[in-house]
């Protein structure tokens, strides 16, 4: 920028970088000089958003909209900066959320994917955040149809699991999504489009969904558990134990989720680890010399950099959908251990409870490598090992009434949970004749 100054192009991206690291006062000194189009008024909107300037910002997204209908996201920033008297719709939303969390938690996923789908709903009509109206679809066979990853990329990250039941029940499925994920989900063989484009993929749509809705319609079920995102080249970190790790996670939903950089201290002190920064913008700078930076770029290539980890540590953020609470056993080889020691092994990894829940029949071995893979996912999450007076029966997994698994910690586990102000957690497994694979995430208060 320095050697073209007179390049508006250059000086608006170089504003742009500014927005996303967070220098706020920066972007509006170089947006505010430059001419008005509808992008440079969403970031001049999104800084005085920051700054706590609600009625600037409110003027400029009102100003965006005019020029740029399809922008979504600023629709849904009104809804941060209008005065309440304008939000009587959006009143109940909040309780509807946490109803939609809570059941979700519990383990009801009929009810809470239903409450979901009803709070996306609410959002589409108290925003008008659809610029041409398409019908919503409800699950039936249509020829044309529209996914809308309009949340936040965490999101249609976590919810992209439910694209290929969606898929089945289309002739073209089509994903609109920012543009950072796109060349992500198209590695799944989807039609992929940006989010600024909406109103020409609306005109050429049948109907049309929010992708966080989706689960209501195609199944209330936890989707897939794997192979639902692809790294194509995963980076080769040499040799020896690799860990990625993340602290920060956005404030826009009203909920600090980052942990102080100073907090991840002890973990300089594991033998044998190499760290390294998942962790983007001017935050990722506050690493510590013994977290080694990363070069990435879009969702595709931190996938292919997650992928020649051996292990990813995050707090709830898009990194953690991305990478997940994944975790592999290989039958074969859990069958072999069992078969060298059947009841002393049983007795090691299993609690009594366990073992009575998951019986002698058919299937025994798959069943419980099941739920050794998620005690495994569990420890992860928790960022401890076995050893050191941790066992996996401290971890325990308790089949709930609807019939999902959910995890109950003993002894120590039941501090360190407290100390993570971890109130509950979700929990997906499944099992073929050759692995067992288990999802894990800890929710936090």
């Amino acid at each position: 920028m320095a050697d073209h100054p007179e390049n508006e192009d250059a000086r608006g991206f170089a504003g742009a970088v500014l927005v996303a690291v967070g220098q706020y006062d920066e972007a509006l000194s170089i947006l505010q000089a430059l001419p008005e189009d509808a992008y440079r008024l969403h970031g001049i909107a999104v800084c005085c958003i920051k700054l706590g300037r609600h009625a600037q910002a409110r003027d400029y997204l009102r100003r965006a909209i005019e020029i740029n209908p399809d922008d979504i996201a600023a629709r849904r920033m009104q809804l941060l900066v209008e005065p309440p008297s304008a939000r009587a719709l959006a009143r109940a939303r909040p309780a509807m959320w946490a109803a939609a969390q809570n059941s979700l938690r519990t383990g009801d996923l009929v009810q809470g994917f239903k409450l979901l789908a009803e709070n996306v709903e609410v959002s589409e009509r108290d925003t008008g955040e659809l610029s041409v109206e398409v019908p919503r679809w409800r699950g039936q066979m249509v020829d044309r149809l529209l996914v809308i990853g309009s949340g936040g990329d965490g999101d249609t990250l976590q919810f992209c699991r439910y694209l290929e039941d969606a898929a089945k029940r289309c002739n073209r499925l089509t994903v609109a999504a920012r543009p950072p994920l796109l060349k992500l989900i198209a590695r799944a063989g989807y039609r992929v489009a940006g989010l600024y484009g909406i109103t020409d993929l609306l005109r050429d749509a049948d109907a049309q969904i929010e992708m966080m809705a989706l689960p209501s319609l195609v199944g209330a079920t936890y989707g897939q558990t794997s192979g639902y995102l692809l790294a194509d080249a995963p980076r080769d970190f040499g040799p020896g134990f690799h860990v990625g790790i993340n602290w920060v996670a956005s404030e826009d939903t009203g909920v600090d989720r980052t942990v102080p950089v100073d907090r991840l201290g002890p973990l300089a002190d594991v033998p044998g680890v190499s760290f390294h920064c998942l962790t983007f913008g001017e935050r990722g700078k506050e690493a510590p010399a013994w977290i080694k930076p990363l070069q990435l770029g879009d969702y595709a290539d931190t996938a292919d950099t997650m992928a020649g980890l051996d292990l990813v540590i995050s707090v709830d953020s898009s990194p953690a959908h991305l990478a997940g609470g994944l975790d592999v056993v290989d039958i074969a080889d859990f069958s072999r251990l069992m078969n060298v020691s059947a009841r002393g092994f049983l007795d090691r990894y299993f609690t009594e409870s366990e073992l009575a829940a998951v019986g002698d029949g058919a299937n025994q071995v798959e069943k419980l490598a099941s739920r050794f893979a998620i005690k495994e996912a569990v420890l992860k999450a928790l960022g401890v090992g076995w050893g050191d007076g941790i066992a996996f029966t401290d971890v325990e997994v308790v089949t709930l009434g609807s019939g999902a698994p959910t995890i109950q910690l003993h002894r120590q586990l039941v501090a360190l949970e407290k100390e993570r102000e971890i109130i509950g957690w979700l929990v997906s497994a499944s099992h073929t004749s050759l692995v067992a694979v288990a999802s894990v995430v800890a929710i936090s208060a």
